[in-house]
């Protein structure tokens, strides 16, 4: 057998970090608690669905070592397969439409246990980096700051750049604010759990002999939060679909992901008001945010070869072709959909 083990930095940043947002109790209690009961949902109508690798916990050894607690133990899923693909390559539609489809079907379980379970606990639903606001924004800047300021640095490096300037600055300034509110999920409208960090990095695939695609599932769920499902439908498309796809495909993969969503609430038997596809495309507009953290913060980092990041790293998350040529064309695609506006 073999195992994965996730530990924390033994940095001074890390434990003050995890005073703050203890990410390792979040994601443990995620496998544990949520992910198992969400696919228990599906084999109580006969579907084998498996949205995560099976996690451990630790009981006698946490009394030896404490440390341990700050620990995720899983079983590695390259014994049954599963592999990550080519982050520089980006996913194709028929990949794409894969994850669309496993996304759809754990916010579905995330929909249902909530109307079944009542209410989550707070470690789903507290705002982002604890309830002092002014002190998670704080944290937000330091997080968001650098690179905001290097994206505007390079602006002029794109075509057209400069045209979007001035937009770009004014959006950057409130973003830590707008970002911290839409954190926050609205009761009134169609919640679930989202994943929190769904990019390509955190996408395990299963292929057949022949090539063709069996599964995929999801990895690192440290960041999971109860809200609007546009947080991850953004973040999955705007960093993980190829260039050549998810702006020409976009409104697509919405329609793809409700029709699934649609379809798995229905099995699941849930009794709420259905989501509806307007709404849906509303809401993606609400929480457009997401678009330009997406675009801005982690695209650069999908896109950078790992031979780049031995030298000059930071100039050369907005310099490197790969980069260039995708914001290139989102730049015109975010502010022709108004989401440059303040």
């Amino acid at each position: 057998m073999s195992f994965m083990m996730k530990v924390p930095h033994e940095s001074a940043k890390m434990q003050q970090m995890l005073k703050t947002v203890n990410f390792f109790t979040v994601e443990n209690a995620t496998y544990t608690e949520l992910i198992s009961r969400f696919e228990d949902l599906y084999k109580s109508i006969g579907m084998n669905i498996k949205f995560a690798p099976r996690a451990y916990k630790f009981t006698e050894s946490l009394k030896k070592e404490p440390k341990l607690a700050n620990t995720v133990l899983m079983h590695d899923l390259s014994q049954d397969g599963y592999r990550n693909v080519n982050r520089l390559e980006c996913l194709d539609v028929e990949q794409s439409k894969m994850v669309l489809r496993k996304l759809a079907q754990y916010h579905a379980a995330g929909a249902h246990c909530r109307v079944i379970n009542g209410p989550y606990p707070e470690l789903f639903t507290q705002p982002m980096f604890g309830s002092n606001k002014e002190r998670a924004i704080s944290i937000l800047e330091g997080i968001m700051g650098p690179f905001k300021k290097m994206f505007l640095e390079h602006l002029n490096f794109y075509k057209d750049g400069e045209k979007y300037s001035e937009k770009f600055a004014l959006l950057f300034s409130k973003m830590s604010r707008k970002f911290l509110r839409l954190s926050t999920f609205d009761p009134t409208e169609f919640n679930v759990i989202n994943h929190g960090d769904c990019w390509i990095n955190n996408l395990l695939f299963k292929f057949g002999s022949k090539g063709e695609l069996i599964d995929m599932i999801f990895v690192d769920f440290q960041l999971p939060k109860y809200g609007h499902p546009s947080a991850d439908l953004l973040n999955f498309i705007m960093t993980s679909v190829h260039i050549d796809y998810k702006l020409k495909y976009f409104d697509y993969f919405i329609k793809y992901y409700h029709d699934q969503l649609i379809e798995h609430l229905k099995l699941l038997e849930y009794e709420d008001r259905l989501p509806t596809l307007a709404e849906l495309h509303m809401q993606i507009y609400k929480y457009g945010i997401w678009a330009i953290t997406a675009s801005v913060m982690v695209l650069p980092i999908v896109l950078l070869d790992q031979n780049e990041e031995t030298r000059e790293y930071k100039s050369q998350l907005y310099t490197n072709e790969r980069y260039k040529a995708n914001i290139e064309q989102i730049m015109p695609w975010l502010d022709n959909r108004g989401l440059l506006e303040v």
